[in-house]
């Protein structure tokens, strides 16, 4: 009985690590492609459920399909409202894998271990990663091989056949779904497992019914342990992947015995009805709320009030239209420049925060944001390029090399943004920490620092004193460089004196140095404006 046990619980643990390792490597591949999966998300709800259904596929895990939605969202490229069609999609995608259990792809899970594994060694590049996906998805279901062998000898043992038929709480049985998918992260798990034991008749459908509707409940706990850190956005989209479960959930467990008696009627075969009944309640859950997904939005827009900053991902204002009129087209890049500082803005609060304490979500939104500011750049710069083709005056001519050189500076002074928040994490994830000298001197320089980003946006919104606003930049950019060498020198006096950790040096040297660097960006930013009214 012991090994059986053990057997089972590594089953489980194989098919969790290869659902992990399956679900990374699709994602590493979809960040590639994110642009056009989010230009297909916000098209409408039809497609952006269909988008959720087919990601869901390629991750294997709707928990990672959340989860990314949850993260999207929270970096303001997907609003609230067009991430619900995609959560719906994804509770439909997810009842693929259940299918793939009942199909018994399982017992030829070890032909994709073989292949994937003989590719992985032998291939590089593409052919390697692809090979290690082939290995992770034979991964997963040779767990669940394991585990239905684990299960075997349980059908001769007459104390176990008496406690699976002994008579179990709906109500109790429900709760274990809901905590068991919560602990594993994956419904797939309890789930397929059901699947199993109804084929070797342990488990009845009437059994099985609460626990498959708790497990889809409790699934939605993964994307509200990311929202924890998210913004109100994130946790809104969260909170409505909840709600839609568990609103089937208030309908459905009532009902658990009409629906018995209707799949009963569908297939003969006991696993099929357990797959059946966990893509019943996902399609009704889709069915019920895919038309009013607006009213829902507003709804939770109430219960969790806060600002939702959505960026889109491309331009609002250039348009090839526009390029007849050099005057026109000009203007419209300044308006798309204005919108990449403020993305660099909000890249800024996240670097910042992160230097103070780091959370993983911080990663993911700005590796986010960064997406929409590398692509914005590209748009812009691309623009220009086209616009410096037409007939143009040497004053236009200078803007347009201005407004280049100025999208060039705002996209680099990001990347010292995101490698601040690296140094955030390498600080966190090794337990380093700073003394209150060090943070204050870091204070004090982000202070100094947000306030140049934000007057450089200033200048090229035209909103403010242009000659004043350039030399409040300048003076204090002077100020940046003495605050920075000055805060090396103290380190350098705390060093010698063993007050802080050695490992502290570099990664606070360096954050210095990025700090300092976005605000050498935002001075050029300054002499560009200064030379011209925008």
């Amino acid at each position: 009985m012991v090994k059986n046990v053990l057997l089972g619980f590594a089953g489980i643990i194989l098919f969790l690590y290869g659902m992990t390792s399956l679900s990374l490597i699709m994602q590493r591949l979809f960040t590639v492609r994110i642009r056009d999966y989010i230009r297909l998300m916000v098209r409408d709800r039809l497609t952006g459920f269909l988008t959720g259904i087919v990601t869901t596929i390629l991750f294997q895990s709707s928990s990672a399909t959340t989860v990314l939605i949850v993260g999207l969202v929270s970096a303001g490229l997907v609003n609230f409202y067009s991430s619900l069609a995609v959560i719906l999609g994804a509770d439909i995608g997810t009842t693929i894998t259940v299918q793939l259990i009942a199909w018994r792809i399982g017992d030829i899970s070890p032909l994709f271990l073989i292949v994937g594994g003989i590719g992985w060694f032998l291939g590089e590049g593409k052919k390697k990663r692809a090979s290690g996906a082939v290995f992770a998805f034979g991964l997963m279901f040779f767990g669940l091989y394991v585990v239905s062998l684990a299960a075997q000898p349980l059908k001769t043992d007459p104390h176990i056949m008496e406690l699976f038929r002994s008579p179990v709480s709906p109500l109790f049985a429900f709760l274990f779904g809901v905590l068991f998918t919560a602990l594993v992260q994956a419904s797939a798990i309890p789930i397929g497992m059901l699947v199993l034991l109804s084929n070797d008749g342990l488990v009845s459908l009437h059994q099985a019914l609460p626990i498959v509707i708790g497990a889809n409940v409790g699934t939605a706990t993964t994307a509200i342990i990311a929202a924890f850190v998210s913004t109100p956005p994130g946790r809104r989209t969260a909170a409505a992947h909840f709600f839609f479960k568990l609103m089937g959930a208030v309908v459905m467990l009532p009902m658990a015995s009409y629906l018995a008696a209707f799949l009963d009627g569908l297939s003969t075969n006991p696993g099929q009805k357990v797959v059946l009944a966990h893509l019943f309640f996902n399609l009704a859950i889709a069915l019920g709320f895919i038309f009013i997904t607006s009213p829902v939005a507003c709804m939770w827009e109430k219960l969790l009030p806060g600002k939702e900053r959505f960026m889109p991902l491309w331009p609002e204002h250039i348009t090839h239209g526009a390029l007849k009129n050099p005057e026109e087209a000009l203007e419209a890049a300044r308006k798309e420049i204005v919108r990449q500082g403020e993305i660099a803005q909000r890249m800024f609060e996240l670097a910042a925060k992160s230097t103070v304490t780091f959370f993983p979500s911080y990663m993911k939104d700005i590796q986010y944001l960064e997406l929409a500011q590398n692509n914005l750049r590209e748009e812009i710069v691309s623009y220009l390029r086209l616009a410096s083709a037409q007939e143009l005056s040497s004053t236009l001519a200078q803007r347009i090399f201005s407004y280049t050189a100025t999208s060039d500076d705002i996209e680099r002074m990001c990347n010292h943004m995101v490698s601040l928040v690296v140094l955030s994490q390498e600080k966190a994830s090794r337990h380093i920490a700073f003394t209150s000298y060090a943070m204050a001197e870091l204070e004090g320089l982000k202070g100094y620092v947000a306030t140049n980003l934000s007057e450089s946006i200033t200048l090229i919104r035209g909103t403010g004193e242009r000659e004043k606003l350039v030399k409040a930049i300048s003076f204090r950019e002077e100020r940046i460089d003495l605050m920075v060498k000055e805060a090396r020198n103290n380190h350098l006096v705390r060093f010698h004196k063993r007050l802080c950790q050695p490992e502290a040096g570099p990664i606070f040297l360096e954050m210095l140095i990025h700090f300092e660097r976005i605000s050498d960006h935002c001075q050029n930013i300054a002499d560009y404006w200064g030379e011209f009214t925008a």
